[in-house]
């Protein structure tokens, strides 16, 4: 017997023009680690739900709760997204949702600088 494990995959990546320097994946994983988190889980609340590092800001929403106070993504989801979508948009701005019940919208865009 083989057991097969799957990833979920994005079912959406966009790209953005730009014509700054590449978002990189290394910024875009220390942004993500100063969300609080705990047991694979982010959280976030609706009006603090982005934080940056260097070349990357992350921002995570669920397009489909419209004004939530306070909201979690499974962090798994949270990096295959950003992985997925810095690869197909070679470290551009992207807009990657991922998730089957309540998808999540990671969004990687330029940042500025801010440390890390």
């Amino acid at each position: 017997m083989t057991i097969v494990q799957a990833q979920l995959l994005p079912s959406s990546i966009l790209c953005a023009p730009s014509t700054a320097p590449a978002i990189t994946s290394e910024d875009c994983k220390k942004a993500i680690s100063k969300f609080p988190s705990e047991s694979d889980v982010l959280f976030w609340n609706g009006n603090d739900y982005y934080r940056s590092c260097g070349t990357c800001r992350v921002a995570i929403t669920k397009p489909s709760i419209a004004h939530p106070r306070y909201d979690a993504a499974v962090l798994s989801y949270v990096a295959t997204a950003v992985h997925e979508g810095l690869g197909k948009c070679h470290g551009k701005p992207t807009n990657a949702t991922i998730g089957n019940y309540q998808p999540i919208s990671v969004l990687l865009d330029i940042g500025h600088g801010e440390k890390c």
